[in-house]
């Protein structure tokens, strides 16, 4: 059961698919995976405004821009703050839930 879960969470996360690709009556799955959130923040924080060198051996080197790197990864800059909320809300959503579900299995 963990296992599938964190399957769901990583595919809608942005790791396995894409955000950008996903139909639109699965797109609001992304929302329910805190990988997604983490994914976004990540991201915009590493590539927002800065060029990276790819540098493949055995051929020429190429300036990518992170900003489209991100608009391929279907992430956007403007999210960052919401995100991080998010996923402090998300925290504080499944520590409240253990403390319940722990209150609830051990009863003194």
């Amino acid at each position: 059961m963990k296992v599938m879960l964190l399957l769901f969470f990583l595919m809608f996360g942005g790791f396995l698919v894409s955000n950008a690709s996903l139909p639109v009556y699965i797109s609001w799955l992304k929302y329910l995976s805190f990988f997604n959130f983490a994914a976004e923040v990540l991201a915009v924080n590493e590539l927002s405004g800065v060029i990276v060198l790819f540098d493949p051996i055995g051929f020429a080197p190429i300036p990518l821009n992170g900003n489209e790197v991100l608009r391929n990864f279907g992430f956007d800059a403007v999210n960052y703050t919401r995100d991080f909320y998010c996923l402090l809300g998300l925290a504080g959503f499944w520590l409240i839930l253990a403390l319940v579900l722990l209150c609830v299995v051990v009863r003194e």
